[in-house]
């Protein structure tokens, strides 16, 4: 029995190895597309996530920058309201302020993550207790 003329061969191979080599190269076809659709969709999401994290980081140095220009008016507004245009008790008074601010917040982040040690991962920890003496009972059980 011969293959007609205008045939493919490879097409037209039959049994295991033809339909395997079919099978594999539509897999490496879809393969490929597949992967020329994720890069090129890729490509975009990436240009994207960069321009974001560039203008965040843009406005995070402008906020550090405003952040430091009203703490310097901040200092001259009390020196000149209280002191008589002195600085230095002036800084003095606004770093004080920025350190009760900075420890209350400490003793906030202490005392939440204390509280919350309790209840976070409740039902895990409560889990991990059982599977504890599931193991223990288990060990003494086959000991016997």
């Amino acid at each position: 029995m011969q293959s007609p003329p205008h045939s493919d061969p490879e097409k037209s191979s039959a049994g295991v190895t033809g339909t395997l080599r079919r099978l594999l190269a539509a897999a490496v076809m879809y393969l490929e597309a597949r992967f020329r659709l994720a890069c090129m969709e890729g490509g975009g999401a990436f240009k994207l996530l960069a321009a974001v994290i560039v203008a965040g980081l843009t406005s995070l140095l402008f906020v550090a920058i405003a952040y430091v220009l009203l703490m310097f008016a901040l200092v001259g507004w009390v020196a000149a309201h209280w002191w008589q245009g002195d600085l230095a008790p002036a800084a003095t008074v606004v770093a004080a302020a920025h350190l009760v601010g900075a420890a209350g917040l400490a003793f906030w982040v202490v005392r939440a993550l204390s509280t919350s040690s309790k209840t976070l991962f409740h039902a895990t920890r409560h889990e991990f207790q059982q599977d504890k003496l599931w193991l223990t009972s288990s060990q003494s059980n086959s000991r016997n």
